[in-house]
């Protein structure tokens, strides 16, 4: 009983009701300012746009096994031992479905 009215007497907690719980403020400010981004990724247009896509699943559970390989491909595919040449502006182009 004791605990309870010490509790109360500093106010409304953030933790509801959880007596053994500590939040440290300025703990979550420092974690927000390195994970938050400060403006929305190149290939969206709006915040709404790149949560929705966040919020679906990669894994093999959620989707087919051809969407699940090109979801998880590599952006560039090559062999072991070959040099890579530095890619240019004139030599961008689309990139073909992966044959597996």
């Amino acid at each position: 009983v004791a605990l309870q009215n010490d509790s109360n007497s500093h106010g409304k907690r953030s933790a509801n009701g959880k007596h053994d719980v500590i939040i440290n403020k300025k703990r979550l400010k420092k974690a927000s300012d390195v994970f938050m981004l400060g403006e929305v990724p190149h290939p969206f247009s709006s915040r709404e746009e790149y949560e929705q896509v966040m919020l679906g699943g990669i894994g093999r559970e959620w989707n087919v096994a051809s969407a699940y390989r090109n979801m998880t491909r590599p952006e560039i595919l090559t062999r072991s031992g070959k040099s890579i040449r530095p890619i240019s502006k004139s030599a961008k182009v689309k990139r073909a479905a992966a044959k597996f």
